[in-house]
C-alpha cells in the first residue's frame, strides 16, 4: 500500500514538473507581458491626451485696402464761343448745299416742302405776377431783340408768293405762299425747344453773349449754331457725370465684394479651427480613456498573474506539507509495531525498590 502511495506521488510530481510548471510558466511570462505592455500603453495614452499641443490659431487673411480714390468731378461745360457757333454755321451751311444740289440732280415730282402756310400763333398762358423766370426771360428776349435789329432782320416769319402751277400761254393757274425769310422769333423758338425752363434761360444767355461778339449780318445764322453746340457739351458733361457715378457704384460694390468676401475667409478659418479644436479635445479624451482603460487592464493582469503563482505556491505547499505528515505518521506507526527489549538486573532491581 505504502509503494503504491509512493508511485502516485511519484507520478504527481512528474506531471506537475513536466506539465505544470512549464504552462505555469508560459502562462505567467505571457500574462506578465501583457500587463506591463498595457500598463505602457495606458501611460502613453494618458501622456498623449495630457501633453497634445494646441492647434495654431489660423491667420486673418489680409485686411481689404481702402476702396478706390474717386475719379475726378467733371467740369461743367464751357460757354458757347463764337468760332464755335461760326464752324456750326459753316457745317450747317455746307450740308444744305449739297441738299440743293442732290435734290436738283434728282428732281421730284412732289410740291416743295417750303411751301407752307403760316404757323397759327400759340396762345401764351398767363403770366405770373411776381415771378423772376419771366422777368429774365423778358430781358434776355429784349436783349436779343435789339441785337437782332428790324431789317436786315424780321421780327416773325415773311413769305412770298410764288406760283405753283404754270400753264404754257396761260401764265400761272395756281399761286401759293412760299417762306421768303425765318423770322427772329421762330429762331428763337426752335433754339429752345425741348428745353427745361432753367436751361432756356441759359441758353438764351448764351445767345446774347455770342451775338455781341459778332457782326449783324451773321447773328441770324449763329442762333442755331449755338443751341446746337450747347446741347452737344451739355450731352457730353451729362454722360461724363452718368459715368463717373457709375464708376463711383462700380468702386463701391468691388469694395463691399472684397469686404464680403474677407469676412467669409474669416468665418470660414474660424469654423474649421473650432472644428480641429474640437476634434483635438475629443482625440484628447479618448487616449485618456484608453490610457485609464489599458492600466487598469495591466494591472488587473499583473494581479491574476499574481493570484495564480500563489495558488500554485499554496498547493505545492500544502502537498509537501502533506507528504512529510504521511511519512512522520509511517515512522511512528513502524515504531509501535517493534518487540520490546529484555530488562537487565538492574533495571529489575531498581522496579522491586521502588515498589517496595
Amino acid at each position: 500500500m505504502e509503494t503504491q502511495q509512493t508511485n502516485g506521488v511519484g507520478k504527481l510530481e512528474r506531471f506537475e514538473r513536466k506539465v505544470v510548471f512549464r504552462a505555469g510558466r508560459a502562462y505567467f511570462l505571457i500574462l506578465a507581458g501583457l500587463g506591463m505592455l498595457a500598463l505602457l500603453a495606458g501611460l502613453m495614452g494618458v501622456l498623449g491626451g495630457v501633453l497634445r499641443m494646441p492647434v495654431d490659431k489660423p491667420a486673418e487673411p489680409p485686411p481689404v485696402g481702402a476702396k478706390k480714390p474717386d475719379p475726378p468731378d467733371v467740369t461743367p461745360p464751357t460757354p458757347v464761343a463764337l468760332a464755335e457757333a461760326e464752324r456750326w454755321a459753316a457745317q450747317k451751311k455746307a450740308e444744305e448745299a449739297q441738299e440743293k444740289a442732290r435734290a436738283a440732280t434728282h428732281p421730284t415730282q412732289e410740291a416743295p416742302s417750303a411751301i407752307s402756310a403760316p404757323p397759327r400763333p400759340r396762345r401764351r398762358p398767363p403770366a405770373r405776377r411776381g415771378s423772376s423766370w419771366r422777368e429774365r426771360r423778358k430781358k434776355l428776349l429784349a436783349r436779343l431783340a435789339a441785337l437782332l435789329p428790324v431789317p436786315p432782320y424780321a421780327s416773325t416769319d415773311t413769305y412770298k408768293t410764288v406760283c405753283l402751277r404754270q400753264v404754257k400761254d396761260i401764265g400761272c393757274m395756281e399761286q401759293g405762299r412760299e417762306l421768303d425769310k425765318v423770322g427772329t422769333t421762330t429762331l428763337i423758338r426752335q433754339a429752345t425747344r425741348g428745353l427745361r425752363r432753367d436751361v432756356k434761360l441759359e441758353v438764351l444767355g448764351q445767345i446774347v453773349a455770342v451775338l455781341e461778339k459778332a457782326p449783324v449780318e451773321k447773328r441770324g445764322d449763329l442762333i442755331a449754331g449755338v443751341s446746337a453746340t450747347y446741347r452737344q457739351k451739355q450731352g457730353n458733361y451729362l454722360r461724363a457725370r452718368a459715368d463717373r457715378a457709375e464708376a463711383i457704384a462700380r468702386a463701391e460694390a468691388e469694395h463691399q465684394e472684397k469686404t464680403r468676401a474677407r469676412a467669409a475667409a474669416i468665418a470660414k478659418t474660424r469654423m474649421e479651427y473650432e472644428q480641429k479644436t474640437m476634434e483635438q479635445k475629443l482625440s484628447q479624451a479618448a487616449w485618456l480613456s484608453f490610457g485609464i482603460y489599458a492600466a487598469v487592464m495591466g494591472f488587473g493582469l499583473l494581479v491574476l498573474v499574481s493570484l495564480f503563482l500563489a495558488h500554485l505556491a499554496i498547493e505545492r505547499h500544502l502537498r509537501l506539507l502533506r507528504e512529510l505528515l504521511a511519512g512522520q505518521d509511517g515512522r511512528n506507526k513502524q515504531v509501535s509495531q517493534e518487540p520490546a527489549a529484555p530488562r537487565s538486573e538492574v533495571d529489575t532491581a531498581v522496579a522491586s525498590a521502588g515498589n517496595s
